[in-house]
């Protein structure tokens, strides 16, 4: 606290022990280093000096703080928009009251809907419950209100926004449209492609020595296996790999491979008889 007291403030320029006081905190480095006043002051002539004092430190952050809210009047207005309504239109507020065990996660945003019944100063409004007819209460602030828009309104704003396409937007989507397309069935210069290297081909399983991890891609399983005659691992999909040597492997180790200090007993990893 002693801190907070003696720190300047960036508005005031001033710590709040000076402005209540007149003077800057006495610490306990300055009453080692200052030498103290032999002679003592009169009484009258100390507060005469004191109201003095204090009358300046407050006048300057006066007009420190003024200064700091012209600067954070800028810094707001440089992304500030001003909404701007008309009567009887409808609005969703925004819901500032907070419901206590409940997740501000959970709770609805805006309320409403409302519409407007007058104007106020400084952007402000006077509004009413649709369901109900109920005032508000106070003037509401334009920062806190969106318009509110039924599912019919949705519909024909979409609408409008389709018709109001420039004509070159619309050339550009037809244009797209028909390189999607691809070339007709009648154009002669048409070549049939090869597609014989599209011809389904049988499975091919590797001759795997062992599987040394697995992991999910996606929803399918892989395996690092080591493959004979190579130095490096590979990921292979389950398909290629033998099923009992993925069943063997799942009975002796986790996942991640570390082995199992007890074997799974499961009727899915039940090795089958040959």
């Amino acid at each position: 606290m002693m801190s907070f007291r003696c720190t300047v403030s960036q508005t005031t320029k001033l710590s709040p022990y000076q402005l209540l006081f007149g003077r800057e905190m006495t610490l306990i480095f300055d009453t080692n280093i200052i030498p103290k006043d032999s002679v003592g002051k009169n009484a009258n002539a100390y507060l005469k000096d004191l109201i003095e004092k204090l009358k300046v430190s407050r006048k300057i952050a006066d007009e420190n703080i003024l200064r700091a809210q012209e600067r954070n009047k800028e810094y707001h207005d440089q992304k500030a928009k001003s909404s701007e309504f008309a009567i009887s239109d409808k609005v969703w507020l925004s819901n500032m009251k907070k419901v206590k065990g409940l997740s501000p996660k959970l709770q609805a945003k805006y309320i409403g809907p409302y519409y407007i019944t007058d104007f106020g100063p400084n952007h402000t409004y006077r509004i009413r419950t649709c369901s109900d007819d109920k005032d508000y209460g106070s003037f509401v602030n334009a920062c806190r209100l969106k318009p509110f828009l039924s599912e019919k309104d949705r519909i024909l704003q979409d609408i409008d926004q389709n018709m109001h396409l420039q004509p070159s937007t619309q050339q550009e989507l037809s244009t797209t449209k028909d390189k999607a397309d691809g070339p007709s069935d009648d154009d002669p210069n048409l070549a049939i492609p090869d597609l014989s290297a599209f011809a389904p081909t049988e499975s091919k399983q590797l001759d795997i020595e062992r599987i040394i991890t697995a992991k999910y891609q996606g929803d399918k399983r892989q395996y690092r296996v080591k493959v004979k005659d190579q130095r490096e691992t590979i990921w292979c999909p389950a398909h290629k790999i033998d099923q009992d040597l993925i069943q063997d492997f799942h009975i002796r180790k986790t996942i991640s491979g570390k082995r199992r200090k007890r074997p799974l007993q499961h009727k899915y990893f039940t090795r089958s008889r040959t």
